[in-house]
């Protein structure tokens, strides 16, 4: 009975252990090598821990981007980060990608959600 319990024991080790691997990312949420690939492109210069770090512009490409991925999970830039090497993750600031992008690139700003009329003159004649 006890080598039965045993192996019982391994298999669901290597089940839990396995997981990770087949999920895509360790926090859980599933992305792909091309969607970090792509996130990573897009806005690579505005999470690099080497250099300051500008503001993307919310209609730009790294914002659709965020949005586009947020769209599909919520968690998605954190499995994205969690997708990065070891090398990666020593060039990248985690928080500028898990938090400050999406944050700022899925909250919409108040003249994008309010568009201003135009102003009309109207002249006599």
């Amino acid at each position: 009975m006890l080598p039965g319990k045993v192996a019982a024991l391994l298999l669901v080790l290597a089940i839990i252990s396995i997981e990770p691997v087949s999920g895509g990312c360790c926090s859980g949420h599933i992305c792909t090598k091309e969607q970090k690939n792509d996130i990573v492109k897009m806005c690579k210069p505005y999470f690099l821990k080497s250099i300051s770090r500008t503001t993307p512009t919310k209609t730009g490409a790294c914002c659709q981007e965020v949005r586009k991925f947020q769209g599909i999970d919520g968690g998605m830039m954190q499995c994205v980060f969690d997708r990065l090497t070891g090398a990666e993750k020593k060039t990248y600031n985690e928080k500028s990608l898990t938090k400050y992008l999406k944050s700022y690139c899925t909250t919409q700003a108040s003249s994008l959600a309010h568009p201003r009329p135009r102003e009309v003159n109207i002249m006599s004649c």
